[in-house]
């Protein structure tokens, strides 16, 4: 079987188990993995794919917080994204414990929450899915909502980041972005950096974009470098400068190598607009005055 079709019976387990809670079949999901593995991305778009109201909620979340979003949400699927400071709080582990239910019971638990000798009550019918890097240690969450251990091998990640390049990314050709995740996965082999769907989506396209339109003094290539050893390193290619007048010159040179490289006009254009997504009309102008 190949690495994309046994990550795609993994991510089949996760999305079941989404549609678990969301259908209200079960109170809820705690899904744990090493970063950078679209595990959040897979959830939230099985329940975007599906139509299934929720609230995302990430960052840092106190018990009294906690209360207040279930407070808010009595029937709805909430999704607690990274957030596993939450469960080293004795307080908000006895919340979680009450609206994730106890036994068979899916209907209404009640959510009580004393303090400063005032006691709140709240009714949940609702479901929670827990999103985390660490896995679950908290027995008495674990007996009440199915968990699973999200660790794709690093060729599974590799052939989902080559899907993705194959359908283009954030405005970019499925050429260009899979010249990037080319880069990416012989940078991550070379460096014996395990490869990263985060790596590549919201990183190494990011700096690709940058560095098109002239935005940065760094060649791609010796960004995402750097990116994955996380620090600057010796470069591979020599710096340049920025701004318009930088683009407008890189555009000319870029006409010029294609004239030089492609027999017909046709041919010459077509390339252009793969590589730049700019029209034919922005071709002539770059063509109008010769290159540097």
């Amino acid at each position: 079987m190949k690495p994309l079709d046994q990550l795609e019976e993994k991510l089949a387990v996760i999305r079941d188990r989404v549609r678990g809670v969301a259908l209200g079949n079960h109170a809820g999901f705690y899904l744990h993995g090493r970063p950078g593995t679209s595990k959040t991305h897979t959830v939230l778009t099985t329940l975007d794919r599906e139509n299934i109201p929720h609230r995302p909620t990430t960052g840092h979340l106190t018990p009294i917080g906690l209360f207040d979003l279930l407070s808010d949400n009595p029937s709805g699927l909430i999704v607690l994204d990274d957030m596993a400071q939450i469960l080293t709080q004795p307080i908000a582990v006895q919340l979680l414990l009450a609206a994730l239910g106890n036994g068979p019971n899916k209907g209404d638990r009640s959510i009580e929450y004393n303090r400063s000798g005032q006691r709140r009550q709240i009714w949940f019918s609702g479901g929670i899915i827990m999103i985390s890097n660490f896995e679950l240690e908290v027995n008495a969450i674990k007996s009440r909502v199915h968990s699973v251990n999200y660790d794709p091998t690093d060729e599974q990640i590799a052939a989902l980041i080559e899907s993705l390049a194959e359908k283009g990314l954030s405005g970019l050709t499925p050429k260009t972005c899979q010249r990037v995740a080319e880069h990416v996965l012989s940078e991550c082999l070379r460096l014996d950096y395990r490869p990263e769907v985060r790596l590549f989506v919201d990183k190494a396209i990011q700096d690709y974009k940058l560095w098109k339109n002239c935005e940065t003094e760094t060649h791609w290539q010796d960004l995402i470098s750097c990116a994955i050893q996380e620090r600057a390193t010796e470069l591979q290619h020599g710096l340049r400068p920025i701004g318009r007048t930088a683009r407008i010159q890189t555009e000319k040179n870029l006409v010029a190598a294609l004239v030089a490289k492609y027999e017909t006009r046709a041919e010459q254009v077509a390339a252009w607009k793969e590589q730049t997504g700019k029209s034919k009309r922005a071709f002539y102008r770059r063509l109008e005055t010769p290159a540097a």
